[in-house]
């Protein structure tokens, strides 16, 4: 997955983030293939960020609570799939830039896809390395730290959701020990991994009786991070 700036984005399908109007009676709303003067937005997106030549594709609106954007923008992408391809040009309106990594989370999660152990993969599958998001317009040190931000948390919740959705044979204890490890080297945290033998050495009887009824051997995963004070 590619997130980047760029000033006229080409070849990508837009998408426009709004702030929710407090006198709407809906929390957003969208307009599919519209053909809209983008001039006409420019007092609500500031003349900087959006070209009067571009044609508006969907627009979206949303309030200011950073968790109901994430929620609103996954579930209205999750209902819009089919019409997004894998390279999206987003703008969004300079009030809601501080929750630029809510936006992005939003867009990541509305787009997973329960397809990581499919023979043939969806060509727009947002988790390919092809995939892009152009945001429109120019970085700087703050919105690039929102774009890493939000990176390492989808990184995180895309593993969790692929555990969760994995088949049994697939997610054995030593499975998910080796996935948790694999992500700390990458992260750059901590992990321990206790298997059978030490489990009963360290006396965690109560985890040894449920290990009982599978074929696989236990593991208890200690995960450790210690971020800066």
């Amino acid at each position: 997955m590619k997130i980047s700036f760029q000033a006229q984005p080409k070849n990508a399908h837009q998408l426009i983030i709004l702030s929710k109007d407090k006198k709407a009676t809906k929390s957003f709303y969208s307009a599919e293939n519209i053909s809209t003067n983008a001039a006409n937005l420019a007092t609500l997106l500031g003349k900087t960020c959006i070209s009067s030549k571009t044609e508006v594709k969907h627009i979206l609106s949303v309030s200011s609570d950073p968790k109901e954007i994430t929620t609103g923008v996954a579930k209205w992408i999750q209902s819009n799939s089919k019409t997004f391809p894998s390279k999206i040009s987003l703008v969004v309106q300079k009030e809601l830039l501080n929750h630029l990594d809510a936006i992005l989370i939003g867009i990541l999660q509305g787009r997973y896809q329960i397809g990581l152990y499919k023979t043939k993969k969806s060509s727009d599958d947002f988790s390919t390395s092809s995939a892009q998001i152009i945001i429109k317009g120019a970085a700087n040190v703050r919105l690039s730290a929102q774009v890493k931000y939000a990176q390492a948390i989808y990184t995180a919740q895309q593993l969790s959701m692929d555990m969760v959705n994995a088949p049994g044979n697939k997610l054995k204890p030593s499975d998910m020990a080796a996935k948790i490890k694999a992500a700390a080297k990458k992260g750059k945290y901590a992990v321990k991994v206790f298997g059978k033998k030490q489990i009963q050495q360290k006396g965690l009887d109560a985890l040894l009786a449920v290990n009982r009824g599978s074929e696989w051997d236990p593991a208890f995963i200690i995960a450790e991070y210690k971020g800066k004070a």
